[in-house]
């Protein structure tokens, strides 16, 4: 009979490798060490039973669920524990990996006539901690001590590929953190030294696992970085109006990008001076008066550390125009660069704003692995008032990486070139630090349009002129302006446009254009001719002057003035718009300063000094 017995039990299926989804916990006790029995299986949690209950069944329960050995049990009244029966009749030998690997009737075969289980106390005790800057509560790196007998018997911290929202919840809630409000990348708040300890986790059920080692899988998930967690509990700070970054008066993030100052807001400051230096990254406090809120004044701050962000050229010197380079932070006189792993253009922006750099037209890599990076996996979320305080991680030692890059629209300008006046030409755009050309192919009409609107040059015409070809550089990225395209730099793609052949550059008229010419070799009436279209210069004692004439004489490469007169202009009705009152360095008419004619002005007439 006895024999038979075996049989049966061997051909049982809970003998079967064990599935994915079965799961051990204990509920009820003070952490996840200590309480009664449950186990998932077929998609529902159940109970075990303790009939014909053994020590070894305790030993095989704490070992599985990682918890030392078993040191006591008790009974539990099962009326505190309605829920399916499992498991009962456990008989285990000790050396099983999982409860289920011993020897029992089956699962939800056996019916439990007695009105307890047992309660269950491990040897070992599990501390959570959240690790990070000194001063920062309810954010940091998930790790674990393992306790036994109030000495630290194991550390290490958690991983998982699919760490989730609702296993953050988890960690929160037991640090009585409150809710789980971000999931930062890995090694965002300490700078882990390997080997470490990793303990997979997956969370099957979270009305049951209260506490992230319930979770803990067999090491069959791959995974080499550790989680972080960022709790609601969790205050962000920052210093405003100040020569730095580490440096103003203090202010804290009540919601989401709602920043109020520490003594008109919610918060209850319980923190230290150099905690809130240490908090901010930006080391000790000068000052060690205590944190109080005056009626008549905020709490300000001035750390030890000073940073400032800088943008850099190739060759890592400063730009005179510091609105495009790889990106840097200057750290007390050192400089750090910031990796480009997962830099996009929220961060781009983050940076164009708070240089007052206008917006971000292009994010990019540096092409070529440099040995300084100390700063990476930058993630902003376009509220930041600086670069410092957007989630990074921030490494002790510089490490080899691509430095991270912006191009910022107060760096991108236009003009026209070697053409006959301020409004046409060759189109050419300041990028990166240099003038280039922009090639005739695939240019769009929209193009000349922002560019005329851009320069206060009215409409772009259709131009049958060709100028100077010129030898400056040709611009490489795509040109394209669409109609809500408010300047050139809203028109400048990351993507590169290969030259056609006998591409030449691209030539534009604007509606503005006009050309100065006299009637006379070198003297006479001040004409103006715009569209095809001739005018007359007006202007009297009041509104025109020798300054003036002497522009005009330069302008048409005639020498210095020598004299101007005023005729009559009784009978002429196409006066020029405007009379010009020029300062000493200008070259053209059309950059002097300008005011609407009169209609009782003379024509203006000027000799000069050349042939």
């Amino acid at each position: 009979m006895w024999f038979l017995l075996l049989l049966w039990y061997a051909s049982s299926p809970h003998l079967s490798s064990t599935q994915v989804e079965d799961r051990l916990i204990l509920q009820g006790g003070d952490g996840p060490c200590e309480g009664y029995v449950e186990v998932f299986h077929d998609g529902k949690w159940g109970i075990v039973g303790d009939q014909k209950w053994q020590l070894n069944n305790e030993k095989v329960i704490c070992k599985s669920i990682g918890c030392g050995t078993s040191i006591s049990s008790k009974d539990l009244l099962l009326k505190k524990v309605r829920s399916t029966t499992w498991m009962n009749e456990v008989e285990c030998n000790g050396n099983e990996k999982y409860l289920w690997d011993c020897m029992f009737p089956g699962w939800n075969r056996s019916s439990n006539t007695k009105d307890t289980v047992k309660k269950i106390t491990c040897s070992d005790k599990i501390q959570l901690e959240l690790e990070s800057l000194p001063g920062v509560r309810c954010a940091g790196t998930l790790r674990y001590k393992k306790m036994l007998m109030g000495k630290v018997k194991e550390t290490g911290y958690f991983c998982n590929p699919k760490w989730d929202k609702k296993q953050a919840d988890i960690v929160c809630e037991h640090l009585k953190c409150g809710q789980s409000k971000g999931l930062p990348p890995a090694r965002m708040f300490s700078q882990i030294e390997n080997p470490v300890v990793l303990k997979p986790t997956h969370c099957s059920n979270t009305e049951h696992q209260k506490h992230i080692w319930q979770c803990i899988t067999s090491p069959k998930v791959v995974c080499t970085e550790p989680v972080s967690v960022i709790c609601s509990d969790h205050h962000n700070f920052r210093l405003q109006g100040g020569s730095n970054v580490c440096s103003g008066q203090l202010e804290v993030e009540e919601d989401e990008g709602v920043w109020k100052p520490v003594c008109q807001s919610q918060y209850k400051l319980n923190k230290s001076r150099d905690d809130l230096c240490s908090h901010m990254r930006c080391g000790k406090s000068h000052s060690q008066e205590n944190m109080v809120c005056d009626s008549s004044k905020n709490i300000s701050l001035d750390c030890t550390d000073k940073i400032n962000i800088s943008l850099l050229k190739d060759d890592q010197s400063q730009n005179v125009n510091h609105c495009f380079g790889s990106v840097h932070f200057n750290h007390s006189g050192t400089l750090e660069a910031v990796c480009s792993t997962n830099w996009d253009e929220k961060d781009g922006r983050v940076v164009c704003r708070e240089l007052g750099c206008g917006e971000v037209v292009l994010v990019g890599s540096g092409s070529k692995l440099q040995k300084d990076g100390k700063h990476d996996l930058v993630d902003c979320k376009d509220s930041e008032a600086s670069l410092w305080h957007c989630l990074a991680m921030h490494n002790k030692n510089p490490t080899s990486c691509r430095k991270a890059s912006v191009l910022c629209s107060g760096s991108v300008k236009v003009r026209l070139s070697d053409g006959p006046g301020r409004c046409a030409g060759r189109v050419e755009i300041q990028h990166e630090g240099v003038w280039k050309s922009v090639r005739e192919s695939n240019w769009k009409e929209e193009n000349s349009k922002v560019i005329c609107n851009q320069m206060i040059c009215g409409d772009a015409l259709a131009n049958t002129d060709s100028f100077i070809q010129g030898t400056s550089q040709v611009l490489s990225n795509e040109v394209i302006c669409t109609s809500n395209s408010k300047s050139i730099s809203n028109c400048i793609k990351s993507t590169k446009k290969q030259p056609q052949q006998q591409d030449t550059n691209k030539m534009l008229i604007c509606q503005e254009h006009a050309v100065v010419f006299l009637t006379g070799d070198c003297s006479g009436k001040v004409g103006i001719e715009q569209a095809g279209k001739t005018y007359w210069l007006s202007g009297s004692n009041a509104t025109f002057d020798r300054q003036t004439a002497m522009v005009v004489c330069q302008q048409m490469d005639c020498g210095d003035a020598t004299s101007f007169t005023f005729e009559s202009s009784s009978g002429t009705t196409d006066l020029w718009k405007y009379s010009y009152n020029c300062l000493e360095g200008k070259k053209s008419l059309f950059d002097c300063e300008r005011s609407k004619h009169l209609s009782n002005h003379s024509i203006v007439s000027v000799v000069c000094s050349g042939e």
